[in-house]
């Protein structure tokens, strides 16, 4: 099913069914009735973003004399908003922003300007009751279409009428009414590939919003927009794919309308692709020009349908690219927020070369975003990939509430002497290389912010985790302190990734029974792995860009087979 955005949001006051304008005979108004006296409240609302252009299009309607209705997915990371009549198509002023509401779906707007307000209803409607959508389907103003309630349902925690009457994206935020002519709803979304099956939320929703602020306080249209935006990268992918496209056969990219499908709204943007050899998928967003000027952070919602170590990069006019990672978890919306501090250079040796080895971000040319499994299942080594586990097939994820800002973040990865993971940002910062469950944990057992690692031991496999720090955090540093803990005693290799592929080790036997256990580690005692290419065969701390936590006791034989849970926590690089 494919949940759209439709439209029909209602202005309501709660006033008296009597103040309600009556038929004469006694019968419902008809629908020459309801245009007549509903058109002239009716509004086209546009968000623009920063250099003026539109964003998204909808509806909206006066509820009261200084106060606009329409739906939040419309108006959301809108820099500035513009609003003009239906039918006279004069421009009203915004002021502010009056009240909003992320789970009704719901903005309520301050005006300059009076209008003519629509009456809310004081009964609830029923199954079989007659309604009318008003509304700007497409940008085809002042839009009248009619209808039945087929059914009342709870939606997403939102009690919503399930109507007859069409409705169609640019609708959002215009009225629905009964045959007294009072707003009864708004109109929030409708099923694709269904034949009138449209809903709307139940007014009472907006009248306790408007109750709410009974001071009539009015905030900044920036309220909207999260923080600052940069240009055009910013999306809600309510109506379209905003420009984003995929790179790579057997990928696609499109817009998901389906029920549970957005983070806020009514749409997410849907990337699939396969993990398995001889596949290839990269969800693109150019920004030529210098669009990412004034970039300082990343913020965007994410939800797989697996536990995905995903890969964001960006990419300069030169080619190089700067990547960070971080772990989707499975079936849950996940917060990201990253700075451009936490982005690390590609220096692979078939990867192009950065003159000054920095990020500029006004040479940015792309954004990317891609799984790391993806490139695990391209290897020739067989035993590599039955070690690890990797699992292959089709893959999907959803991307939503995209925004590139001025506002500075704190880089989650401190220098020397400072914890390398501070645990502080939404996301988790860490990666699988197999089927491990990536989970944040605080408390027991080592009583601070850590990751939880759940995973099968099994004969002949191997866990791995992975975190990168970025080149030269770790310059001056003498060794490593680990906080870590298991169920299960393990083995486990402790191994720092430099630049140019050298690769050096230490094992360490954890006692399990879930102790935790304060590690220090000297790189003195590090040794070069089997697969280090090291030119100068020497462990170089200032080259060290990530390292990886491997549990071996598959392959060694000493672990039985059943679940097992790994914590780490504290990192820090030592003197």
């Amino acid at each position: 099913m494919d949940l759209r955005s439709s439209a029909c949001t209602f202005g309501l006051l709660t006033i008296c069914a009597s103040l309600a304008p009556q038929p004469a005979n006694g019968q419902g108004a008809s629908a020459k009735d309801v245009f007549k006296k509903a058109g002239p409240a009716l509004m086209v609302v546009v968000a623009l973003d920063a250099n003026g252009q539109q964003r998204s299009l909808g509806s909206g309607f006066y509820t009261k004399d200084d106060l606009v209705v329409t739906n939040l997915h419309v108006v959301r990371r809108a820099r500035s908003i513009r609003v003009t009549g239906a039918l006279d198509h004069k421009e009203r002023k915004v002021k502010g922003i009056y009240a909003i509401s992320k789970e009704h779906d719901i903005a309520i707007l301050t005006m300059l300007d009076a209008g003519a307000p629509l009456l809310s209803a004081s009964m609830k409607l029923e199954t079989g009751d007659s309604v009318f959508a008003l509304g700007n389907p497409r940008g085809l103003e002042a839009t009248l279409s009619a209808g039945i309630v087929s059914s009342i349902r709870k939606l997403e925690g939102s009690s919503q009428y399930q109507i007859t009457a069409p409705i169609s994206p640019g609708s959002s935020g215009g009225p629905v009414l009964n045959d007294r002519i009072e707003v009864v709803g708004i109109a929030t979304s409708y099923l694709s590939g269904g034949q009138n099956l449209n809903f709307a939320v139940d007014v009472k929703h907006l009248i306790d919003l408007i109750a709410s602020n009974v001071s009539g306080t009015v905030a900044s249209v920036d309220t909207l927009t999260g923080g600052p935006i940069v240009g055009l990268p910013a999306a809600t992918f309510e109506l379209d794919d905003e420009g984003w496209t995929v790179l790579g056969q057997g990928a696609d990219a499109g817009i998901d309308h389906g029920p549970g499908a957005a983070h806020s709204g009514v749409g997410a943007l849907k990337f699939a692709y396969k993990v398995e050899k001889g596949e290839s998928g990269v969800l693109l967003l150019p920004t030529p020009n210098g669009g990412l000027a004034k970039a300082m952070s990343f913020h965007f919602w994410v939800k797989a349908d697996a536990n995905i170590p995903v890969i964001f990069s960006l990419v300069e006019k030169s080619g190089a690219r700067y990547n960070t990672m971080f772990t989707s978890p499975k079936d849950k919306w996940q917060e990201v927020s990253l700075s451009v501090d936490d982005f690390v250079l590609s220096t692979g040796k078939d990867d192009p070369k950065d003159g000054n080895g920095k990020l500029d971000v006004e040479e940015i040319e792309h954004i990317g975003f891609a799984d790391f499994a993806q490139f695990l299942a391209q290897s020739d080594n067989e035993q590599l990939t039955n070690l690890l586990g990797l699992k292959t097939g089709p893959r999907s994820f959803l991307l939503d509430d995209f925004v590139v800002s001025s506002a500075p973040v704190a880089a989650a990865v401190g220098a020397v002497g400072s914890p390398l993971d501070s645990f502080l940002q939404p996301q988790i910062g860490w990666f699988s290389l197999g089927a491990q469950d990536l989970q944040k944990s605080t408390g027991a057992p080592l009583g601070t912010a850590a990751i939880r690692v759940n995973y099968e031991q099994a004969a002949g496999k191997v866990a791995a985790i992975g975190r990168a720090i970025g080149q030269g955090k770790l310059a001056g540093a003498k060794g490593l302190q680990l906080s870590v803990s298991s169920i299960k005693p393990v083995k486990l290799i402790v191994q720092v990734e430099e630049v140019g592929g050298g690769k050096y080790n230490t094992t360490l036997d954890l006692a399990g029974s879930s102790k935790a256990e304060l590690l220090d580690l000297k790189f003195s005692d590090f040794g070069a792995a089997d697969d280090s290419t090291d030119t100068n065969g020497k462990l170089d701390p200032e080259a060290i860009f990530q390292f990886v936590l491997i549990d071996i006791s598959g392959v060694l034989g000493t672990a039985g087979e059943g679940p097992n849970t790994l914590w780490v926590g504290k990192i820090t690089a030592t003197k």
